[in-house]
């Protein structure tokens, strides 16, 4: 019980802003999975939107509309995740009092 009531609620906005990191990072990906997936319904996002727009001549508003639905993934995590995000980097820099 003590780990519950002492240790996680310490580590939490930490485990959190790092899993943000971790999270962003993957969904940012393009050099491994371009290399490691060779089916079209396998691909992450970046990549198809890659291969959309070399497959095809660049149509703008098409490519402008996979890069916001591709934006808007991370954002929401961003919104519902947004105070512990900032209270881990608070937690971990240890230089902003009061946050």
């Amino acid at each position: 019980t003590i780990l519950w009531r002492v240790v996680f609620p310490l580590i939490f906005p930490g485990f959190l802003s790092t899993l943000i990191f971790v999270f962003l990072q993957v969904w940012n990906q393009f050099f491994i999975p371009l290399i490691l997936t060779n089916t079209p319904n396998m691909l992450m996002l970046p990549v198809a939107a890659r291969f959309y727009t070399a497959a095809y001549a660049l149509i703008y508003n098409r490519s402008f509309a996979a890069g916001v639905i591709s934006s808007l993934i991370p954002l929401v995590i961003f919104i519902f995740l947004g105070r512990y995000f900032i209270r881990g980097l608070a937690a971990l820099g240890g230089g902003a009092k009061g946050v």
